[in-house]
């Protein structure tokens, strides 16, 4: 049975397998990373006993249409954020920049929000997570594109 820790990553497994990015069906996902389909849905069930391996998350990203679902939430559960650099090819700077603002600003509006009362709840928390994640994602982004290396 997965954790509660475990249990959003597999959610996040199964809607890169069930929903891509790249549109790819489940079996032609399997059968690129050598698996049977019902081995890939029972690594991602989360009321299985078996699961999915950092390696598996790997290779499920690269057969999968680089769908970046599952890396996100592994970040997020690590206190971290995954960007995938690929997607600002080509866009400008201020593009970039403009990403920067406008998520702050949520970030920054929601906190305000939260705290509006003296106690952020649970759902509160869990936007603020997400809105705070999304904040570093497009800074990274920006940095990335400037040229700074991590």
């Amino acid at each position: 049975m997965a954790t509660p820790k475990d249990h959003d990553l597999c959610i996040a497994a199964k809607k890169v397998i069930l929903d891509n990015a790249a549109g790819i069906p489940a079996k032609d996902i399997a059968a690129a990373m050598g698996w049977s389909e019902f081995k890939l849905y029972e690594l991602a069930d989360p009321d299985s006993t078996r699961h999915l391996w950092i390696t598996d998350m790997i290779s499920l990203f690269l057969c999968g249409g680089r769908d970046p679902r599952l890396f996100e939430e592994a970040s997020r559960k690590v206190g971290g954020v995954f960007v995938d650099l690929k997607n600002y090819a080509g866009r400008g700077a201020e593009a970039d920049l403009a990403d920067v603002l406008k998520e702050a600003g949520d970030f920054c509006s929601k906190a305000a929000d939260a705290l509006s009362d003296g106690r952020v709840t649970a759902s509160e928390r869990d936007r603020l997570d997400r809105e705070g994640a999304e904040a570093i994602a497009a800074i990274v982004a920006f940095l990335g594109r400037a040229g700074v290396s991590f």
